[in-house]
């Protein structure tokens, strides 16, 4: 995985480190596509993505989030300006260790890598 792509995914994890919505909701396209165990979700604005993002970290902070690490499983370019990358997510909270796998196609926007379609999986 480029070194560009990586640096987005350590800023995006220090928005969960955060426990901060709109700084993790900030690493996404408007649209956007999420899909998890809720379903596939179309994002058509910030604030909805804010809304999302914020039910994530509801549910991280309940659980005593403590930090989360990823090992990359497939990285693709799809061009300059565009690639997929499958993640394997290592979540620590208080009592448990969560781990699943999310896939991501991830644009350029503006020269800065943003994440267009999600998928968890592997739950």
């Amino acid at each position: 995985m480029p070194k560009d792509v990586r640096s987005f995914f350590r800023q995006y994890i220090a928005g969960y480190d955060a426990l901060d919505a709109s700084q993790i909701a900030s690493h996404y396209t408007v649209p956007a596509v999420v899909c998890d165990s809720i379903g596939v979700q179309s994002f058509n604005s910030v604030e909805s993505l804010d809304e999302k993002m914020l039910s994530y970290c509801k549910n991280l902070e309940s659980a005593g989030y403590q930090g989360a690490s990823y090992t990359c499983d497939a990285y693709h370019s799809l061009g300059p300006d565009a690639c997929f990358v499958d993640l394997e997510w290592t979540v620590m909270t208080r009592e448990d260790r969560l781990v699943y796998k999310t896939a991501y196609l991830l644009h350029k926007n503006k020269g800065n890598w943003k994440i267009n379609h999600a998928t968890v999986y592997g739950v």
